[in-house]
Formats: structure tokens, sequence, C-alpha cells
């Protein structure tokens, strides 16, 4: 499961991209549509937050078990700190004692 909020001016939503069943084919088609969202927006007009490397790292193997649908090098820039926020590392772990 993938899941996006997305704020714009006029409103909020959560848009999910989950299996809607247990297989490799419903796990690549989620895969797939989340990434065909992020392709959707604006190049420099929108930020991620996620919460921890794990999330990054786990995003790196879902890319190599379900290659094609996202390149090395496409996956790197969505995760660019330019755009890009750890929760954790970057706020919780900086900010707190």
């Amino acid at each position: 499961m993938h899941g996006v909020y997305e704020r714009t001016a006029a409103g909020g939503r959560y848009i999910d991209f989950t299996a809607i069943e247990v297989s490799e084919a419903a796990e690549r088609d989620a895969w797939a549509r989340f990434w065909a969202y992020s392709r959707s927006l604006p190049a420099d007009g929108y930020a991620v937050y996620y919460y921890s490397k794990h999330e990054r790292t786990t995003y790196r193997k879902m890319r190599e078990k379900h290659p094609g649908i996202v390149t090395e090098d496409e996956l790197e820039r969505f995760f660019d700190p330019s755009c890009a926020i750890d929760l954790y590392g970057d706020v919780v772990l900086k900010k707190t004692d």
C-alpha cells in the first residue's frame, strides 16, 4: 500500500494505491499506479514527506522486484533532499532530546 495526502487550493484528499488482493500482480499494479500518479504532478510543484530511511529502502526493493515501472534515477530524484523530507531523520531526531 502506498498513500498520498494531496493538498491543493481546493482542499485536501487522501489517495491510496492499495493492492486489492494478495498477489504479485496486484502489488505490481498498485506500485505502477503510484508512479503514474507521481509522474502526473508538476515537476517542481510538490514535496515528499516520508517517515524514515526505511521507506526509501523499501521503495528501492520494490523497484528491483517490479522492474520497468520506475528507473533508479527517477526513484532517487523522488527522495532528493531538496524536495523530500525524512520526518524521522530530519525532524524528530534533530528537534528532540
